[in-house]
C-alpha cells in the first residue's frame, strides 16, 4: 500500500520526468490528469495528457511492486476505460520497483484467441527500474525519479542519499523525497542499513510530516500505520490513543512512518 501511495504522488508531482525516461526526450507540454475511471471507481496511478505539434495522447503509468499474472488484463481493462474517457490514444506503461522480480518473465503483451482465430494483440511498455542506471537519473536531472535511485542499476545508498540532499538544499525537491526514498529503499535494503536516513531534522522539515502532526499526532499514527499495512488490531488502535506523552507520541510517529510492518512497529512498541 505504501508504495502505490508513493508512486502516485511522484508520479503527479513529476510527470514530465517520467515521460522523459519512456520516450527518451524531454517532453514539455503534460497535463496530470483525474485517477478515476469508469466505470467502476478503480484507479490508475497515473494519467497525463502529453500534447505536441503532431501527437496527443494519454500516457498511462502503473508501478508494480511485484509479479501480477494478470497485468496483462489489467492493463488492457485500463486501456479501454482511459480510452472512453478521454477520446485520445493511450500510451501504456508498467513501472516494476522490486529488483526481486528480475529473474521473472515481466509480460508486455495481452493476447486473446478463440478456434485459432486472433481476437486482439496488445502491447504495453514494461520498465524495471533495477535495469535503469543511476547515473542516466542523476546525469539528466531527472529530480523526481531520485526517490527511486536506490534500486537503479549501479547505485550507491550513500550516494543517493548525497544527490538528494543536494537537490534539496537547492530547492529543486523538497524533503518529502527522503520518505520517499527510504520507503522504495525497503525493497532491496536490508534495515540495518536504511534505519537511520531519516534524521529528525528531515522530518521535521518534511510538509508531510508536519501536516500528521498538526493533524493531531495519535490520528496521524494509526492513519499511516493503516495507509502503509492495511487494517491494524484495534487493541494497538486503543494502545495508540491512551498515550498522553508527547514527546513518546512524536517518537511513534517517526516509527509508524519507518517500520517496515506492523509487527515491527507492535515489537518496538512494547520495547
Amino acid at each position: 500500500m505504501q508504495y502505490d501511495i508513493i508512486s502516485k504522488c511522484i508520479s503527479e508531482r513529476f510527470p514530465a520526468d517520467f515521460a522523459e525516461l519512456i520516450f527518451g526526450k524531454c517532453v514539455r507540454n503534460i497535463e496530470v490528469l483525474p485517477r478515476e475511471l469508469p466505470p467502476t471507481e478503480h484507479r490508475s496511478d497515473c494519467l497525463a495528457r502529453i500534447s505536441e505539434e503532431d501527437h496527443e495522447f494519454i500516457l498511462h503509468i502503473e508501478f508494480q511492486t511485484s509479479h501480477d499474472p494478470k497485468m496483462p488484463a489489467r492493463m488492457l481493462s485500463y486501456y479501454v476505460r482511459i480510452m472512453d474517457k478521454y477520446d485520445l490514444p493511450v500510451y501504456p506503461v508498467v513501472i516494476y520497483l522490486n529488483p526481486k522480480d528480475a529473474d521473472k518473465a515481466l509480460k508486455d503483451t495481452y493476447i486473446s484467441s478463440i478456434y485459432n482465430r486472433q481476437i486482439i494483440t496488445f502491447n504495453y511498455e514494461v520498465i524495471k527500474v533495477w535495469e535503469i542506471k543511476a547515473n542516466h537519473i542523476f546525469d539528466n536531472h531527472l529530480y523526481g525519479l531520485y526517490s527511486l535511485a536506490p534500486l537503479t542499476k549501479g547505485a550507491e545508498l550513500s550516494d543517493c542519499i548525497e544527490k538528494v540532499d543536494s537537490a534539496v538544499k537547492d530547492k529543486y525537491i523538497d524533503c518529502d523525497t527522503y520518505m520517499c526514498m527510504r520507503v522504495f529503499a525497503e525493497l532491496k535494503y536490508p534495515e540495518e542499513v536504511i534505519q537511520n536516513m531519516l534524521t529528525d531534522d528531515i522530518l521535521e522539515r518534511s510538509a508531510i510530516y508536519r501536516e500528521l502532526i498538526e493533524k493531531g499526532i495519535e490520528e496521524s499514527i494509526v492513519s499511516v500505520l493503516i495507509t502503509r499495512f492495511g487494517d491494524i488490531p484495534d487493541e494497538l488502535s486503543q494502545r495508540i490513543y491512551s498515550i498522553r506523552n508527547s514527546s513518546v507520541l512524536k517518537d511513534l510517529l517517526r516509527l509508524a512512518v519507518t517500520s517496515r510492518d506492523v509487527d515491527e512497529f507492535e515489537r518496538k512498541l512494547g520495547a
